[in-house]
């Protein structure tokens, strides 16, 4: 007998998952069960906050959609830092991951740094130009008359934190920017004791 009609005698019928999509798809099963799940969980980064003057002022906050049932959560960052909690405050400078795992055992993972910086009381303002902006490939930044290690920080237009590195500059610089996505971001500079921001325009 073939009850539903699918060309599969009854006895021979094998339940499960027949979505090659889902996470648990059955290649042997010709029958449907309803059992599929997909793993569909999203974190996003909402807002990071800095280390001040080496105190544990910085904070991470993140949205999690998606996923089956109840969501564990799992941070870890440095020093043996860890967490269940979505959202974090008084942290440290460092890179911070979360997990976050739901009932079916699907897993998304995001890191997220935590920059380090100077009270911005204390610091002046550091000048300096970037050429060209608008920019597509390379900008250019110049650096003349600064000494030590300078770090540079790119922001997007949400405010998100993009990228951050420390540089010897001593002199003009170029900075790739051929991977960033058109649009308009600010660059933050910190050298010594001064602290200088500018936009730049990607095309």
């Amino acid at each position: 007998n073939d009850t539903d009609g699918d060309g599969v005698c009854d006895e021979l019928e094998v339940e499960g998952c027949t979505d090659p999509e889902a996470e648990n798809y059955n290649a042997d099963a010709t029958e449907d069960d309803g059992s599929c799940y997909y793993c569909d969980i999203e974190i996003a980064e909402d807002a990071t906050t800095d280390e001040i003057d080496g105190a544990a002022t910085g904070s991470i906050d993140v949205t999690i959609t998606g996923g089956t049932g109840s969501l564990t959560i799992a941070w870890t960052g440095p020093d043996n830092f860890t967490s269940d909690q979505e959202d974090l405050t008084d942290l440290f400078a460092g890179l911070y991951t979360i997990t976050v795992t739901d009932e079916n055992g699907c897993a998304q993972e995001l890191q997220v740094e935590v920059g380090a910086t100077t009270d911005l009381a204390e610091i002046s303002e550091l000048q300096f130009s970037l050429y060209p902006n608008p920019a597509d490939e390379t900008l250019w930044i110049n650096a003349s008359g600064w000494s030590g290690l300078t770090t540079l920080a790119l922001y997007d237009a949400a405010g998100r934190q993009i990228a951050s590195e420390v540089y010897n500059i001593q002199e003009a610089m170029p900075i790739n920017v051929s991977g960033l996505a058109p649009g308009l971001y600010q660059l933050v500079v910190l050298n010594a004791d001064q602290r200088g921001v500018a936009q730049v325009l990607i095309q």
